[in-house]
């Protein structure tokens, strides 16, 4: 008899087309734990990694002929217009994941609405 406890069955979740991957494309600094760095009047200048694992990841998913759906911050988009498109060509979805990484509840309707409209601005002018 074993004193360690059985561990759980695992079963894949899945819809009738498969199982979700999403995907947000932003810099490590985007996120809301240190709001200095995610708002960009106030960030210093901070070292960036997506445009070097960017293509690791997409190289990982050809390899396992898997598909995403990117949600990418227009501020990426506007820096990195290149890696976004190899996004689109390598066969992914990409969507809005906002202008910057900025807490909603913090925000005015008025400035959430500019931001939402120049992030979908700037997806349209790469992608069409």
């Amino acid at each position: 008899m074993s004193l360690l406890p059985r561990p759980p069955q695992v079963h894949a979740l899945a819809g009738p087309l498969g199982c979700a991957l999403t995907v947000d494309v932003e810099e490590w600094y985007h996120n809301c734990l240190v709001p200095d760095f995610v708002d960009p009047a106030r960030r210093p200048t901070l070292p960036r990694e997506l445009d070097r694992l960017l293509p690791q990841m997409l190289e990982l998913l050809a390899e396992h002929r898997c598909r995403a759906t990117f949600f990418t911050l227009g501020e990426v988009a506007d820096e990195l217009p290149g890696r976004v498109r190899e996004i689109a060509a390598a066969g992914h979805e990409v969507a809005s994941h906002g202008l910057h990484h900025l807490r909603v509840a913090k925000m005015e309707p008025r400035r959430f609405r500019a931001g939402l409209e120049q992030a979908k601005k700037s997806l349209e002018d790469l992608l069409g």
